[in-house]
């Protein structure tokens, strides 16, 4: 990530704010974090991070009012195939509305 700030910044002048570890150890000890929340301190956990998924799939199908495939279909949404779509759907028990 140093790196890649480094060939990007053109020459200016790099900041960086690095977590402390006691605000490592607040997150690791409090609740999980909901969907909502934009924390960058730390990744998501595996659950947090299907959570996410989730919700994020949800939104598409409400924004393409229901529609699947074809122009304006959650899958175009997405950026995915709609056989991608289908099976995340099947894994996350999201029923079609047809």
């Amino acid at each position: 990530m140093i790196e890649w700030a480094i060939i990007v910044s053109k020459g200016q002048r790099l900041s960086f704010e690095v977590p402390t570890l006691d605000s490592a150890i607040d997150r690791s000890s409090s609740a999980p974090r909901t969907v909502k929340e934009s924390s960058m301190d730390l990744p998501y956990t595996e659950a947090e991070r299907l959570e996410r998924d989730k919700e994020n799939i949800l939104a598409a199908l409400r924004l393409a009012s229901g529609k699947i495939s074809g122009a304006d279909g959650a899958a175009e949404l997405l950026g995915i195939k709609p056989t991608t779509l289908a099976t995340r759907m099947k894994k996350f028990a999201i029923k079609r509305k047809d």
